[in-house]
C-alpha cells in the first residue's frame, strides 16, 4: 500500500499512545516500514508491537497476552454421582476442582496405577513413594534399617578395594 500521510493522519488521529497507532496502521494494510517512519520510531518497535498483537490474537503467551489459569477444565463436569464421562476420543477429563480436593496442586506429577478389572488410581508423587515403601517395608524384618545395612555394606566394599 502506498503511503497516504492523509490517510494515515486520520487512522491515527486521537489514538492515545504508540502502539496503539502502530496496531491500528497495521491492520490497515501500511508496512512495518512505512509505519515506522510516520510514527516516527525504529522498525523494531514496530515490529515487536506487531507481533505480539498477532500472538494476541492467537492466543499464544506473549507479553501483553492474559495469563493463563495454572487449572485447565472442560466440560462436562462430573454428574451428580462424581462420574467422568470419556469422551469419543478417548480422553477423560478431571475437573480441576476433583484434582484439588484430592491434593494435587498445579504442575504435580500424577502416578497412574491400574490395578485391572476397570480401576485406576491417581496418586501424587509422594502418595506413590509412600505405597513403595510400604510395600519394601513388607519384606524387611521388623528393627533392620536398609539404609545402615547399605552404609554397612558399602564399607565392606571400600575395605575389599583398600586392601
Amino acid at each position: 500500500m502506498e503511503p497516504n500521510q492523509k490517510h494515515m493522519d486520520e487512522i491515527t488521529l486521537g489514538l492515545p499512545s504508540k502502539s496503539e497507532k502502530i496496531r491500528r496502521l497495521s491492520a490497515a494494510g501500511y508496512s512495518r516500514r512505512q509505519i515506522a517512519d510516520f510514527v516516527g520510531v525504529r522498525y523494531q518497535f514496530v515490529r515487536n508491537v506487531v507481533v505480539d498483537e498477532e500472538r494476541k490474537q492467537k492466543g499464544e503467551a506473549g507479553e501483553m497476552a492474559e495469563p493463563r489459569p495454572a487449572w485447565r477444565s472442560e466440560e462436562p463436569q462430573t454428574d451428580s454421582a462424581g462420574r467422568i464421562r470419556v469422551r469419543a476420543d478417548g480422553a477423560a477429563v478431571i475437573p480441576a476442582a476433583v484434582l484439588t480436593k484430592a491434593g494435587f496442586k498445579a504442575e504435580d506429577a500424577i502416578v497412574v496405577h491400574i490395578s485391572g478389572d476397570g480401576e485406576i488410581h491417581l496418586l501424587s508423587r509422594l502418595a506413590g513413594v509412600r505405597r513403595a515403601q510400604a510395600l519394601i517395608r513388607q519384606f524387611v524384618p521388623k528393627g533392620v534399617s536398609l539404609l545402615d545395612e547399605l552404609i554397612k555394606e558399602r564399607r565392606r566394599e571400600a575395605e575389599k578395594e583398600n586392601g
